[in-house]
């Protein structure tokens, strides 16, 4: 009995060791690129991003001008599902997030189209990129405010000390999304941001544009210096 005791104990000691040497390996260095599948907040979207459409002359148009729309819309709420047809019945097929602009390629009543049309295969239906007008504004939102401060939290709140620094966060995040060095996509895949263990105290990072070294991002909270 006492022999399968110490066995088991055994096994218990080498298993925690060995997640002890995993985790500190993890926390240990934050200089390498991170794994999507194993994101330290695990709070990756399964809503598949949406570039906002760029102007280029190239890309057809179909504009009625019987219906009075502005060539560009702005996204007005925290994140807006984007079909694939001009109906909430038709697959979603990605994601635009607060403040986007979206060009406007053809335009429904309710609806408008933000990409060119396609099809997967030859003699399918054609399809492409839709947002219903109800979630869009014409005018540029603002990222000030009582609004934008609830909208970004809900990107922001599982950063690392985010009750500490919360100020700090959320000032930093919006200059990095005003200057487009940032989208919302980004703190959301990431979950915010992430405590550094290769720098001193106060030091956190994030991604934007993907989860290479060469995009992150590391903000001292203690100064406000992004580098």
């Amino acid at each position: 009995m006492k022999k399968k005791f110490w066995i088991a104990a055994i096994i218990i000691l080498v298993i925690g060791f060995a997640g002890a040497i995993y985790w500190y390996g993890f926390l240990a260095s934050d200089d390498e690129p991170i794994d999507s599948g194993a994101l330290k907040h695990a709070v990756v979207s399964e809503r598949k991003v949406i570039v906002p459409t760029p102007h280029e002359e190239t890309q057809e148009t179909t504009l009625d001008p019987a219906i009075d729309s502005p060539s560009h819309y702005f996204v007005s709420k925290a994140y807006v599902p984007i079909h694939a047809q001009p109906t909430e019945q038709a697959l979603v097929d990605g994601t635009a997030y607060y403040g986007e602009k979206l060009r406007v390629m053809e335009h429904t009543a309710e609806w408008i189209r933000i990409a060119p049309i396609y099809q997967m295969e030859e003699g399918e239906e054609e399809v492409s990129q839709w947002v219903r007008i109800s979630d869009l504004s014409r005018e540029a939102v603002s990222l000030t405010g009582s609004k934008w401060q609830e909208i970004l939290a809900g990107y922001l709140s599982q950063s690392d000390d985010y009750n500490l620094h919360q100020a700090r966060f959320m000032d930093t995040s919006t200059a990095l999304l005003e200057s487009k060095q940032c989208r919302l996509y980004d703190f959301e895949q990431v979950g915010g941001w992430i405590k550094s263990m290769s720098h001193p105290d106060n030091v956190y990072f994030t991604y934007c544009g993907g989860l290479d070294v060469s995009n992150k991002i590391y903000l001292n909270t203690t100064t406000g210096v992004v580098f």
